[in-house]
């Protein structure tokens, strides 16, 4: 199982920590490097026992990557290329080890062809690291990729939801996205794509692959199929709170941008709905009539959560879980508000079937290819002048524990059987 893991120095691009730490040895954070000039290069691979390095591919990113999706502009920078340290057994003598140093590349000579090269000064690049690895364990691995992710989220959401479709159903459907010259050769007036025309092993491979990340989102949900949204909440606690109309749908929105983050899995739905308020009500800072009444009632909430207070009993909820969601959801909006163009989803999106499907016969052509796209509501500047401002007035982050019982540890991360995680304290009712 080989697998993908990217790592870097960058706050914006996160560290993953196994039993040995890969890292970034030299350059350190922060080092100014000039145009054209060598610099030492040091990266700890994260092979050991039971784990083996392969390769690493190494980058410098001149603009932080976008989400992943299919993308012109995914990422910009230099590639310093593939490389490998010897480590037993998956790779004891590689023929490609790492120099001692790299050289930083002049952005601003002409690469040729139909490129052309810019000047910036006192630039942020990101250095970024790459590592194919494998643990020995049979498990999916690289062979998952977003399609695959996606099309299981929405396997089990049809489940959840009493809606259930097959897997052959769902990969009908995304192959006439995946793969649209085949849609030309369907009938199906839906655009979808005629199974028995594709490769039967293609389809077969895509549907166990399909039924292997569904046990994992299975796993992560604890077999939940009863889990709350946090939109009702919002509307709920937003009357409590006395949040007006306006606030209420902004948070409203918030709480549907939260699930571009992990913040939906890491707390539950009431406090995804006060932080998705909180933020609301710090966002209205922002607004050009400081004296308006929105702006006035969102001061008031932001006091109010800001602080520890009677509310935090009320809603089983705390400050310091709220201020976590709102520096998630505010860098997720400076991302948006830095890069406009990673979000490419139309407003009206067109199906590729050369049928019309017979809901959206009243659209003509021109409104489904319509390109316009809305403006971006904040700027960068004030969104990150707003996140330092909240950075100066955070609590102490609470601390975590776990409730697991040290002989259960090692059994994670085996392929060996189902895992259901149970997230109760000690003596709780149900507990077994």
């Amino acid at each position: 199982m080989q697998l993908l893991r990217a790592f870097t120095l960058a706050l914006s691009l996160t560290a993953t920590t196994l039993a040995i730490e890969p890292a970034i040895i030299s350059p350190a954070n922060g080092t100014s490097i000039a145009p054209g000039a060598a610099f030492d290069f040091k990266y700890q691979i994260m092979a050991e026992r039971g784990l083996s390095s392969y390769n690493y591919h190494v980058w410098l990113f001149t603009q932080s990557p976008s989400e992943f999706g299919p993308s012109l502009d995914w990422a910009g920078g230099y590639y310093f290329g593939m490389f490998a340290d010897p480590n037993f057994p998956g790779n004891p003598n590689p023929n490609n080890r790492p120099p001692a140093q790299l050289t930083m590349p002049d952005f601003s000579k002409n690469p040729g062809g139909w490129g052309s090269g810019a000047s910036v000064s006192d630039a942020t690049f990101y250095l970024a690291v790459m590592e194919e690895y494998s643990n020995g364990d049979p498990f999916v691995g690289r062979r998952i990729n977003l399609s695959d992710v996606s099309l299981a989220a929405l396997y089990v959401s049809t489940k959840m939801h009493d809606t259930l479709k097959k897997p052959r159903e769902l990969l009908a459907v995304s192959y006439g996205i995946r793969y649209p010259e085949l849609v030309g050769k369907s009938k199906s007036p839906s655009g979808e794509v005629d199974l028995d025309t594709m490769d039967a092993n293609l389809v077969e491979q895509d549907r166990q692959r399909i039924l292997a990340v569904e046990r994992l989102i299975l796993e992560t949900i604890c077999f939940n199929f009863t889990s709350r949204m946090a939109f009702p909440y919002v509307i709920k606690i937003g009357r409590a709170l006395g949040v007006d109309k306006k606030l209420t749908k902004l948070a409203w929105r918030l709480a549907i941008d939260s699930h571009r983050t992990l913040v939906p899995i890491q707390y539950p739905p009431h406090t995804v709905a006060l932080g998705s308020i909180y933020v609301a009500a710090l966002l209205s800072s922002l607004e050009s009539d400081p004296n308006s009444s929105e702006a006035k009632n969102g001061q008031e909430i932001a006091q109010l959560l800001k602080q520890h207070g009677p509310w935090e009993a009320r809603f089983h909820s705390h400050v310091e879980d709220l201020e976590a969601i709102a520096h998630t959801i505010v860098d997720l909006l400076i991302q948006g508000a830095q890069n406009p163009s990673a979000n490419t989803s139309p407003r009206t999106p067109s199906s590729p079937s050369p049928h019309p499907s017979p809901r959206n016969q009243y659209l003509s052509s021109s409104s489904t290819q319509s390109t316009s796209t809305s403006s971006v509501p904040y700027k960068s500047d004030h969104l990150i002048r707003l996140k330092i401002a909240m950075r100066e007035s955070d609590h102490p982050l609470l601390p975590r524990r776990s409730f697991q019982e040290n002989e259960g540890e090692n059994v994670l991360g085996r392929n060996e059987g189902t895992v259901r995680f149970l997230f109760e304290p000690p003596g709780f009712k149900g507990r077994s």
